[in-house]
């Protein structure tokens, strides 16, 4: 239905994938990007993540016996540390995609 509503009509969007004299970014823009995303989403999203798990263990009271609450920031750290690298790289590919269009000289 999103797809729909976008590509209706007077909506504007033929503009920009039916007009031929426009270019798009350089691959390499994009690929610079998406590495900076990747990084920077990782250590945001495993930082997040490890303080998120902190913080569970500590309002829930978890046992560190043999570092069982570590263990649990450490994993939830992990899993921030992907999702954040994911997002990361889709959403800077996404802002160097999304710029005006140039015409083409």
């Amino acid at each position: 239905m999103l797809c729909i509503y976008l590509l209706r009509r007077g909506s504007g969007a033929d503009a920009v994938y039916a007009n031929p004299g426009t270019e798009r970014p350089l691959v390499l823009a994009s690929i610079i990007a998406t590495l900076l995303g990747v990084i920077l989403g990782a250590a945001l999203g495993a930082c997040a993540g490890f303080f998120g798990g902190l913080m569970v263990a500590n309002l829930t009271d978890m046992s560190c016996f043999e570092g069982a609450c570590a263990y649990f920031a450490l994993f939830v750290g992990l899993a921030g540390l992907v999702v954040g690298a994911v997002a990361g790289g889709v959403l800077a590919v996404w802002r160097v995609n999304r710029r005006k269009l140039k015409p083409a000289a």
